[in-house]
């Protein structure tokens, strides 16, 4: 599957013209990278927030191509696959919980 970012302060409106990535982590570092200019000065790092973070700093959703929202609470951060029920692998940070599949969080 592929992925766009939506901005959630304009509708309709996607982050770089629509363009479509390929999992959460290529998304996690496109928008570090965006907002690393407007969150300089501040006392951490902003190559280090989560994906959770980095959409709620700079107010953004994910959308599939089709332009539906992808729930993340419900997909591995790195990779965007959707966990199971018993696939829960929770790796704690200073501000959030990641969610991490199996494979993503035993590397």
């Amino acid at each position: 599957m592929k992925y766009k970012i939506a901005d959630r302060q304009i509708a309709g409106r996607y982050f770089a013209d629509e363009e479509l990535f390929d999992d959460f982590e290529e998304i996690r570092q496109q928008l570090c990278d965006y907002h690393s200019v407007d969150y300089e000065g501040e006392t951490r790092d902003i190559e280090d927030f989560t994906l959770a973070e980095i959409l709620e700093y700079g107010e953004w959703s994910i959308h599939d191509e089709e332009g539906n929202e992808i729930d993340v609470s419900k997909r591995c951060w790195h990779c965007g696959a959707v966990l199971r029920d018993d696939e829960q692998c929770i790796r704690p940070t200073a501000w959030f919980r990641d969610l991490y599949c199996d494979k993503c969080f035993k590397s």
